[in-house]
């Protein structure tokens, strides 16, 4: 008989921290098999984009990170917690993605105000009451949708589309004992917050830069052309995904002049020596700036600070320290869903760069950047979109 959950962790978590227990657990939830069975939503999503900005064609400049982040949030959910979570009044109405955009407001404000972390000044300062119903209607939604999988889950097998989701694993996990209600709904919430917000800005912005840029934006649309000759609607497959090498240059740069988590945190484990001869003692907490890592000079060149693809053909990365380029931060806690991340930008991209062509009237030197857990920029540089 399995253990209880409280028993297994506690077996586990005096050897390896709780993170690292849960980590290994909830792996398989992103195995290559499993990303490769996204693709149905990340082709049928993309479809529904495409008919969105169908209207905005010609209409001017517009700011669309908000459709973006609707877009990727349909995705999330889906693939976290199954198909049939898109027709929830919760999401089509948009409430989970203001939740969300809340529930982030409020963790910024507790990473660049530590005091903040304190639920007594929260509530002095009149913050507590807003950030508990935030994280209650996030929790009590997903709540929702397991006891509803539980019930169903007795009575019928899944959607062959939601065999593989991240919330089948979790709930597993849960009836085997392993993992507490309040588990599956925590690492349900990390999850979709962590697919839809960081990778809506990595599409946002690579589409921003390739205004700003519009002869990488040719190069990457005439690749895109070479493996789907017809606009409109096309299936992308992982294979084809394979073979987007310029594609690839433009999300790393992308990820690398506007990366999109800024700063890290962590905390070290034993004493570190970093290069200069600093020792950082054991159980400091540490913020990895990767922000100006990714414009050092030193590891960049001179042109640094710009956006060029070229950064990452493969002569300029041969002698680059592996952790230069650090946008899913490396090692062992890093993204989980990075392969995630990247099949769905590049489905997306592709999609987008074959049937619109994107201006701007904003400048490259004009971008201004807001302290936040994610990448925010004071002044969202407006987008035109042309038909193909």
């Amino acid at each position: 008989m399995m253990p209880l959950a409280k028993d297994y962790l506690a077996s586990q978590s005096y050897l390896e921290p709780l993170w690292s227990v849960h980590r290994k657990l909830l792996n398989p939830a992103f195995g290559h098999k499993l990303l490769v069975s996204f693709g149905p939503i990340f082709n049928a999503e993309s479809a529904s984009l495409l008919k969105t900005l169908e209207p905005l064609v010609d209409d001017g400049e517009k700011n669309l990170i908000p459709l973006l982040q609707s877009f990727t949030l349909n995705i999330a959910t889906q693939t976290t917690m199954g198909s049939e979570v898109k027709y929830s009044e919760y999401i089509r109405s948009n409430k989970l993605l203001e939740a969300y955009h809340s529930l982030l407001e409020s963790m910024t404000d507790m990473c660049f105000s530590p005091w903040l972390l304190s639920k007594t000044i929260r509530q002095l300062l009149g913050r507590e009451e807003q950030y508990a119903k935030i994280k209650s209607q996030i929790s009590d939604f997903i709540r929702k949708i397991i006891e509803a999988k539980l019930t169903k889950g007795s009575q019928a097998p899944p959607l062959p589309e939601d065999k593989n989701i991240f919330l089948n694993l979790a709930t597993d996990l849960m009836n085997r004992g392993i993992f507490t209600t309040q588990d599956v709904q925590n690492e349900s919430s990390t999850i979709v917050f962590g697919a839809f917000e960081t990778t809506a800005n990595t599409v946002a912005y690579t589409l921003i830069l390739l205004a700003m840029f519009p002869e990488y934006q040719e190069k990457a649309f005439e690749e895109i052309r070479t493996l789907f000759p017809n606009t409109g609607d096309f299936e992308v497959t992982y294979g084809d995904t394979q073979n987007m090498t310029y594609m690839d240059l433009i999300l790393n740069e992308s990820m690398r002049v506007l990366t999109p988590v800024p700063i890290v945190a962590r905390q070290t484990m034993q004493d570190v020596r970093l290069s200069n001869g600093i020792v950082l003692p054991k159980g400091v907490q540490i913020g990895i700036d990767i922000f100006h890592l990714h414009r050092d000079k030193n590891i960049w060149g001179e042109n640094a600070e710009t956006f060029d693809p070229e950064h990452f053909l493969p002569h300029h990365m041969q002698d680059k320290h592996p952790y230069s380029f650090i946008p899913f931060t490396k090692g062992i806690r890093n993204c989980i869903g990075w392969r995630y991340a990247l099949l769905s930008s590049k489905i997306t991209l592709a999609k987008l760069l074959r049937n619109y062509k994107f201006s701007t009237s904003f400048k490259f030197e004009d971008l201004d950047f807001v302290e936040d857990i994610t990448l925010k920029l004071r002044k969202v540089p407006l987008l035109e979109v042309q038909k193909r």
